[in-house]
């Protein structure tokens, strides 16, 4: 926690407000990133890392497992700001005892890293405080991340609403993150190695970390023209995107754990990167009585922003939207547990002679592909500035040039050839031998394509925007040259593998028929049913003889004590007779 320690005052800094006005419209709540006209990007771990220097590595904390904070701090209904919670409860005598710890844990939590819309101090995060003052190390990375996916995923569902967005929440750490990552859009934009920063006594000190240089950069207000230009920057294609900005990482000192310079020969740095390239869930919530953000999970999926972790970027597989929602609430402690420790076994070796990349192989044709539909809905006014051809559907539910009070027509619409007069003659021919070659077989098509792709340059500039869309895929034939071979040899693997599938199917139900014989031979459920009742029977009767026996018993002793007493009376009778016979004889 102490390398975060530079993230304490960030919030505080100036905010870019044209950055924020106009970044929100480009997130998708779907895949948990900014949908850039130059492809996806999206805050990571190893920006969490380099940028706030948090902890990635400790085990996610739990809404479930925080445990009851035992003492009283108070709430914003009775400290109605920050300032007087730290009047309250900073003392300026003795050592800090565990209340004072959990209070400026909270304050920081809740002020400076998560930023609480609600500017004054609450419970959201208060047993979060006091586990961490009591020394427990905690993912405050992931979930750190995690709040900043579901702030844009709230931000969102308002801004598409045209309801009013308020910029709380960690937006600071969103300024820092787009400023990083678009610097060469950004005039005068000043080496980060070289920012410094004042001390207490005004005297300048060099940043020891990408986050200490990010938030001395200015801020501005929000000025229509300005957002309009972060407008175009965001939607329209950047040849040279910037996809890893840490190139010069070893110009600072922190964070310490992490250090790319030392890749080769730092075990921390492999670890914490194999944990930043593997899908995760990251926590969110951690207050059950929460009633905007209660505890849940937002999807991490970092291979469909790869090029921004150094590797080299291709058409993403969205495994994780297949399996699973993006973001859900989980109702108990066993399902969180399962849930932010899911993905922990997954392994990643990562070899110490790792090059960083930023290849794109297939991947341009792939966007190309995406963007076409993933900017179809959300900015059809604005593509339909850009074109005038765009086709925007019904029921559109975004007015760019009403949220973002800027006129849209200041972007400059696209020209194209297509809007020429078409002529059919031109076009019939060369469209027919197109259908012809195009009726081929996939193998043909993917081996020799050159044929389509002449036709299409030929006629390209006669056809409307429309019917170059729907042609493009014919042009890209060739990149799926590989797919198709190793289909192919899939195909006849397959066919080969038919008369051992035959066998083993047959040879399985015989195995399946042998062991329904065994079954039935072996199955002793009714035989123990029987048995049981019949030792069940045994044991009544066994009950019955002991109550016979001990009827006997007390019958033989009544008889017993009977011929005892009979024999009393007649040594008592015989006496008697022997007396009266005495008597008599008188």
């Amino acid at each position: 926690m102490a390398e975060s320690s530079n993230a304490n005052a960030m919030v505080s800094g100036l905010k870019n407000e044209n950055i924020l006005k106009t970044i929100g419209y480009f997130w998708s709540d779907a895949l948990n990133c900014f949908m850039f006209g130059h492809g996806p990007m999206t805050p990571t771990l190893l920006d969490v890392v380099m940028i706030t220097g948090l902890d990635i590595a400790s085990p996610s904390p739990s809404a479930f497992k925080l445990p009851k904070v035992p003492f009283t701090l108070s709430s914003k209904t009775e400290c109605t700001s920050w300032g007087a919670y730290l009047k309250r409860y900073m003392k300026t005598k003795g050592p800090v005892t565990e209340r004072e710890h959990t209070a400026f844990l909270n304050f920081w939590l809740g002020h400076f890293i998560f930023c609480d819309p609600s500017l004054a101090p609450t419970k959201n995060y208060l047993s979060l405080a006091y586990e961490l003052a009591k020394g427990t190390q905690l993912g405050l990375g992931k979930l750190f991340l995690g709040e900043v996916y579901r702030s844009l995923q709230l931000m969102s569902v308002k801004l598409f609403s045209q309801k009013t967005v308020k910029t709380g929440g960690p937006w600071w750490f969103i300024q820092l993150w787009a400023q990083l990552y678009f610097q060469s859009q950004i005039p005068n934009f000043p080496p980060l190695a070289t920012c410094t920063f004042p001390d207490a006594n005004g005297r300048e000190i060099r940043c020891t970390s990408y986050g200490q240089a990010l938030y001395g950069l200015p801020g501005s207000r929000l000025i229509p023209k300005e957002a309009a230009e972060w407008f175009k920057i965001f939607f329209q294609f950047l040849s040279n995107p910037l996809c890893f900005p840490y190139t010069e990482s070893e110009n600072f000192e922190n964070p310490v754990s992490f250090r790319l310079d030392s890749f080769a020969d730092d075990t921390s740095t492999r670890h914490l990167f194999s944990i930043m390239i593997r899908p995760c869930f990251l926590p969110v919530g951690m207050s059950t009585s929460n009633r905007i953000i209660k505890p849940g999970y937002e999807s991490y999926q970092p291979v469909v922003v790869a090029r921004q972790l150094g590797l080299g970027q291709v058409p993403p597989h969205f495994f994780l939207h297949h399996l699973t929602a993006s973001r859900a609430e989980l109702p108990d402690i066993l399902t969180g547990q399962r849930c932010y420790t899911f993905f922990d076994a997954l392994a990643i070796p990562i070899p110490h002679n790792l090059c960083f990349t930023t290849t794109t192989d297939g991947f341009e044709i792939w966007w190309s592909m995406w963007k076409t539909h993933a900017f179809r809905r959300a900015l059809g006014p604005s593509l339909k500035q850009l074109d005038a051809e765009y086709d925007i559907p019904i029921h559109q539910g975004c007015d760019l040039s009403s949220l973002l009070t800027f006129d849209p027509e200041s972007i400059e619409p696209a020209t194209s050839k297509a809007g020429e007069e078409t002529s059919p003659g031109t076009v019939h021919g060369p469209l027919q031998r197109l259908k012809t070659l195009l009726s081929s077989s996939v193998e043909t098509l993917v081996e020799n394509p050159e044929a389509v792709t002449g036709i299409l340059e030929e006629i390209q500039s006669h056809l409307p925007v429309t019917l170059q869309v729907k042609l493009w895929p014919a042009v890209t034939l060739s990149a799926f040259r590989s797919r198709v071979q190793s289909a192919r040899q899939r195909i006849i693997l397959r066919h080969a593998q038919l008369p051992m599938r035959a066998d083993i199917a047959e040879k399985c139900r015989r195995l399946n028929e042998k062991k329904a014989a065994l079954d039935a031979k072996t199955d002793t459920s009714a035989n123990s049913a029987e048995l049981e009742t019949l030792r069940k029977e045994l044991e009544q009767l066994e009950e019955r003889v002991r109550m016979t026996k001990q009827l006997i018993q007390e019958q033989e002793t009544l008889i017993a004590r009977s011929r005892e007493e009979a024999q009393g009376l007649t040594a008592d009778l015989k006496t008697d007779l022997a007396e009266i016979r005495a008597l008599s004889s008188w």
